[in-house]
This record gives C-alpha cells, structure tokens and sequence, in this order.
C-alpha cells in the first residue's frame, strides 16, 4: 500500500457504503425482486430501488411494500434477509477509484458509517477486500440511531480521538451531509451514488465530488481548493 507524502487537510475520513465506498444496487434490487415476488408483486427497476435506498433497511421494505400489515411487514423482512444475507456481493463492486484512494490515504485514519445493518456492513467491507484500510467499521447498531442524527458519527471520532475538525465525511445522500453538519464535521457529497448533484446541492456540503479521485485533492490540496468541474470537484462556498 502506497501513502502520500504531502501533508493531509484531515486526519480522519468516514466513508458511507452503499454509493459511496460500493456500488450495491444491483444486489439490494435482487433482494428486493425477490421478496415482492413472493407477494405477487411486480418486479422493481434497480432506479426504482435506488430511490428507496438511504435510510435503513425498515424504510426499503416499507417502500418496496406499501401498505403491507405488521405481519407482512416481518415475513417480508425475512424474505429479503433469507435472499440478501446469501447474496451480498454477488454483483456489487467497489466504484473505480476507490481503491486508489484508499491507498493514497495510507497513513490517515479510515472509518466506514453506514445506515445499512452492521453484520451486513463488515462483510461486504470484508469480502470487497477493503477491511484493512479502516480502523473502525460500523453499520446500524440496536444502540445508535441512523443518520443523519450524529450519535454514531461522534462515536467514531471519540473511537478514533479525533477533534471534530479534522474530520471528513464522505457520503451520497442527504443523511451524511446534515450528520456531519450536526456533529461539525466537514461534509463532502458524492455525485457518482444514488442520489444527483441537484438533490445534493441543496444540503449544502462543504465538497461536492464527481469521482472518487478527485476526493485526493481535498484531502491532500495543493493551495486552495476551486471550481474545476473538469477535475471532478468543486467547493461549494466558491462554485455554487
């Protein structure tokens, strides 16, 4: 593993899962599909799930299956469990870039915060070969709230002591942008997840990134950071 030698802007980088570190649609709209048939339902497109994706698993199934009872509620719950637990990797790949910038951050502390079940967070961290980048991985706990509250969030920089400003937050979705606001956290948006830059625009992140590469200039910048659409990022506070 390659470091950089130039010195960091932060010292500790979060990282959510699903559009941020991997792209996990293909594999959470199989798990899906494969729950509803079993409702007679009709099958969903993987933008259709997408769209349901950011806030816990409760709130997918609650979305995939409107209006289901309690009782459907937890044979559905089950079904997806059954189907997703056996295929968590099946299609899902880290996104091109990432693994690069993992590299060029050796030596800066890593974390993953994900809204996604914890056991389910680990072993894709785990099977994607990426485990030994992070010094914390943590998924949704019975003991945390989800974000975007930041209980979590400021778990890991305690975990990690690491002063609230010399952290970074890496995210696709609205519930990474207001946790890092929350805990006074710098907050930079992913464009190439599940969510566009205009959804985005409107939390108003700190940093806002079009590929997983240009994540290196914030983190290692040369000078001040500005609008460079063609680099892949821009700051917002300049470039809005």
């Amino acid at each position: 593993m390659e470091g950089n030698s130039r010195k960091p802007a932060f010292d500790l980088l979060i990282f959510d899962l699903d559009g941020t570190l991997a792209d996990t649609r293909a594999d959470l709209a199989a798990a899906v599909n494969s729950m509803r048939r079993h409702f007679d339902l009709p099958e969903l497109t993987v933008a259709q799930v997408t769209g349901m994706v950011g806030e816990g698993l409760e709130k997918l199934l609650e979305r995939a299956l409107p209006g289901a009872g309690e009782q459907e509620r937890a044979r559905a719950r089950a079904l997806f469990h059954q189907f997703y637990s056996r295929n968590l990797v099946h299609h899902t790949r880290l996104y091109p870039g990432i693994r690069e910038v993992l590299e060029q951050t050796e030596g800066i502390d890593r974390a993953v915060l994900s809204n996604k079940p914890d056991a389910y967070t680990r072993t894709i961290v785990q099977r994607l070969g990426v485990a030994p980048y992070f010094r914390l991985v943590m998924g949704k706990r019975d003991d945390f709230p989800r974000k975007p509250d930041p209980t979590s969030l400021r778990y890991i920089l305690n975990q990690l002591n690491c002063p609230a400003e010399r952290a970074l937050i890496i995210g696709d979705t609205k519930n990474d942008i207001l946790a890092g606001q929350a805990a006074g956290v710098k907050t930079c948006a992913v464009t190439f997840g599940f969510r566009t830059a205009e959804q985005l625009k409107s939390y108003r992140p700190d940093y806002l990134i079009h590929s997983p590469l240009a994540l290196l200039h914030i983190v290692f910048p040369a000078g001040a950071i500005r609008s460079n659409p063609s680099g892949g990022f821009f700051d917002l506070p300049e470039g809005d």
